[in-house]
């Protein structure tokens, strides 16, 4: 399992790779472990994203891109973040 690092670029999975692995909660949004994967996100499958230097760590494991909560089984590798927690 890769661990990503801040500044690392990863791939959004396809959608029907993460409906194959996942299922669907709806007809609009797939059930992944920790946040849904909505069909309005679906614009970021494929896309080459950078990894953030800090996160909201309310969700462990979860990265802000462009507004949306991605988890790392949305990312091809199905790696892992290793990032520092936003200060206060």
């Amino acid at each position: 399992m890769e661990i990503w690092k801040p500044g690392d670029t990863i791939r959004v999975r396809s959608w029907e790779s993460m409906f194959n692995e996942f299922g669907a909660y709806s007809t609009k949004s797939i059930d992944t472990p920790r946040v849904k994967f909505v069909e309005n996100m679906s614009y970021l499958c494929g896309e080459s994203v950078e990894v953030p230097g800090s996160y909201d760590d309310n969700v462990a494991g979860v990265i802000n891109i462009e507004g949306w909560l991605l988890e790392a089984e949305m990312f091809v590798g199905h790696g892992r973040f290793k990032i520092h927690t936003t200060e206060y």
